[in-house]
Formats: structure tokens, sequence, C-alpha cells
């Protein structure tokens, strides 16, 4: 996982998922043991990355529906506004915990 993307500079969470799913793959590939902290631990990496993914794919949905420019996805808080537009209607709320 260090740096093998072929990039300079911080990993995406693309590259992460990526790394995260081979390494299941080659666990279950080759037989091997995990214990169950490390097999906690690399699920709960999988679960973060697919949630940001699927963040950023909304944003992105969301952006294109609306006709906007593209979105920092690095923000802290990112506020979608919902289809009514209204000033008191609610508003979808996402927090972006990495850089996606």
């Amino acid at each position: 996982m260090g740096g093998e993307s072929g990039r300079d500079g911080p990993l995406t969470v693309e590259d992460i998922y990526i790394e995260a799913m081979t390494l299941d793959a080659e666990i279950r590939v080759f037989r091997r043991q995990l214990n169950a902290a490390g097999r906690r631990e690399l699920t709960r990496i999988i679960d973060f990355c697919r949630s940001a993914l699927h963040r950023k794919l909304l944003l992105r949905s969301v952006d294109q529906a609306q006709g906007a420019g593209p979105r920092s996805l690095s923000s802290q808080n990112l506020t979608v506004p919902t289809a009514d537009d209204d000033a008191d209607s609610d508003r979808l709320e996402l927090i972006a915990e990495t850089a996606v």
C-alpha cells in the first residue's frame, strides 16, 4: 500500500479502496488467515471507502442535475439543497471525512 499508486502526493479514497479490496482478495485467494482484529479493521476501511465514494457520486450527481460546476469535495461541511429549494426545507448535509 505504500505509495504504489504511481503518483506523487496523498493517496485518494479510490487508491485506498483499491488497495484494501486487493488485500481482501489476496487473503481469500491464497487462503491466508487474518485475526479478528485485522478482519474488523480491513472491513472498517472498506466500508469507510465505500461510504466516501458513495457521497462523492451523490455530490457529482446533484451538481450535474443542477448544472453546477465542479465542487471542491475536500470541504469540511457540504450542504446540498433539496429539489424544492425552499428556505424552510430540510437540507441534506454531508460531512467529508477525507478529500474525495
